[in-house]
């Protein structure tokens, strides 16, 4: 629980399943949820005529008993995750550098190459932790 503020605020597409756990998290927090056996009895009681969602709920919880340090996990996660988009983020300004050059504009795929260097400066940053 202590951490949904940081995983809340980290960028990147969710599915609406996830964003609906996410939102029940808080949710329950705001209800006053304090500790782990409250917020998964919340949790289950909001979800429970949803199968799919009380599986993801019930194998996170038998995970989260087997971590054994939940911040340094989450802050490996989210390294991992920021990679993750940088590089992507990346990809997708690379092929826009290449459609600019194909176009014959070459102020945009200036634009767009110091973007992508950036991108990939970021991702490498990110990995070196």
């Amino acid at each position: 629980p202590e951490l949904l503020e940081e995983a809340v605020g980290l960028p990147g597409d969710r599915s609406p399943s996830f964003q609906r756990v996410i939102d029940g998290v808080a949710q329950a927090r705001r209800s006053g949820a304090g500790d782990r056996a409250a917020l998964l009895k919340d949790l289950f009681a909001r979800f429970t005529d949803e199968s799919r969602l009380l599986d993801f709920l019930h194998e996170a919880s038998e995970r989260s008993a087997r971590i054994r340090d939940p911040r340094d996990m989450f802050l490996r996660l989210r390294r991992d995750r920021d990679i993750h988009f940088a590089r992507e983020q990346a990809r997708r300004t690379l092929q826009q550098v290449k459609q600019a050059i194909a176009d014959g504009d070459s102020a945009r795929a200036d634009e767009l190459t110091r973007k992508y260097q950036d991108l990939l400066r970021r991702s490498h940053a990110a990995a070196d932790g």
